[in-house]
């Protein structure tokens, strides 16, 4: 008995389904005249005792670790961070070229060459860089104007509905940035070519580091402070997607951020369906021994972690359900001190 009150006790979901298991079997072996009714009284209270001072003490932490919500809200919070740490040092190394020469002119040559239709594609604030760059066609303004168009393209490219317009914009923005970084990096193997190596190593940085943040919508918003909370199914598809591209480097923030939320993910999953499965085949196999009770707890336990889990986890992350749970506290406390009382009186009594 002693062996086996260890293998039935632990924490967590697991411990849980072990030790409803086991009192389950408690009153089944207790009741060998009606094996059925005594598993599932035994269950029952288990269930009470189980539960109750689950929802009292713990219910966020259980739904947490099956559906690791706060865990995947710090991840937004931490991927927000990383892509502003990112944007602060590109910056750095691009302002270590432009500090020194960004007030040069790069005496365009591509760019100017453009079509005017190209232009029809910009919007008001591209517009106003452009003017700018024509006005004063200084490195810095040159790489203000790039800088902008390639957002411009982000931001287009990961539109849900992408249509012939939206299409034809993009090629246009494509072009003029094309054009544009090759008068930036023109100018500076002519002119000064300890610093194109600089340069091309900034916007290797940017592209590497900064650029994955906008390759998806959802991702750039959170990224940008947009999104604050996200559910954790959502933002492990978003990511495992960004991870499959050859693009993303193997230690970015974003797959690192994938991989820790889908073992979170996992985890739980696997716990909680292992849970199910387990306690109904055990109450199964003792209502009807012989395999096929087993089986049909299987059945019944596999369904119930489909079905019945995820309105519980609805119920235990609600705010107001919650609440009332904490409300029972006290009845709940006065309940079980009165069953115990008169468990003790009839005991007494017997004697």
């Amino acid at each position: 008995m002693g062996q086996l009150a260890k293998s039935l006790g632990g924490e967590g979901l697991p411990g849980m389904a072990r030790r409803l298991l086991g009192t389950s079997m408690a009153g089944a072996l207790e009741n060998p005249n009606d094996r059925m009714e005594g598993a599932a009284k035994g269950a029952l209270w288990a269930g009470v005792g189980e539960s109750v001072p689950l929802a009292l003490k713990g219910i966020h932490q259980a739904a947490e670790f099956i559906h690791p919500q706060a865990f995947t809200n710090k991840l937004v919070a931490s991927i927000k961070n990383a892509y502003e740490t990112s944007k602060a040092d590109a910056k750095k190394q691009y302002g270590q070229v432009l500090g020194n020469i960004g007030s040069e002119k790069i005496k365009a040559q591509t760019y100017p060459q453009l079509h005017q239709d190209i232009l029809t594609a910009f919007d008001a604030k591209l517009k106003d860089l452009h003017q700018d760059f024509t006005n004063n066609s200084s490195l810095e303004k040159a790489h203000q104007l790039q800088s902008q168009l390639g957002s411009k393209i982000g931001q287009l490219s990961t539109s849900k509905h992408i249509d012939i317009h939206t299409h034809n914009a993009i090629t246009h923005l494509k072009q003029a940035r094309a054009a544009l970084q090759t008068d930036i990096n023109s100018f500076l193997q002519q002119t000064h070519p300890d610093l194109f190596n600089q340069y091309q190593q900034a916007t290797r940085f940017y592209k590497n580091t900064v650029i994955p943040y906008h390759a998806e919508n959802f991702i750039s918003k959170i990224a940008q402070g947009d999104i604050k909370t996200a559910a954790p199914k959502k933002l492990n598809n978003v990511l495992t997607t960004l991870s499959e591209k050859e693009s993303l480097p193997s230690d970015h923030t974003l797959k690192m951020a994938h991989q820790q939320l889908e073992s979170k993910m996992n985890r739980g999953k696997m716990t909680s369906q292992l849970a199910s499965l387990l306690a109904g085949a055990g109450l199964g196999e003792l209502a009807h021994p012989g395999g096929f009770g087993a089986l049909g707890g299987l059945v019944g336990g596999g369904a119930a972690h489909h079905y019945v889990l995820p309105k519980l986890l609805d119920l235990a992350t609600n705010p107001y359900a919650t609440q009332q749970i904490k409300n029972l506290k006290i009845p709940y406390q006065l309940l079980m001190k009165s069953l115990i009382a008169n468990q003790l009186t009839n005991n007494k009594e017997s004697l």
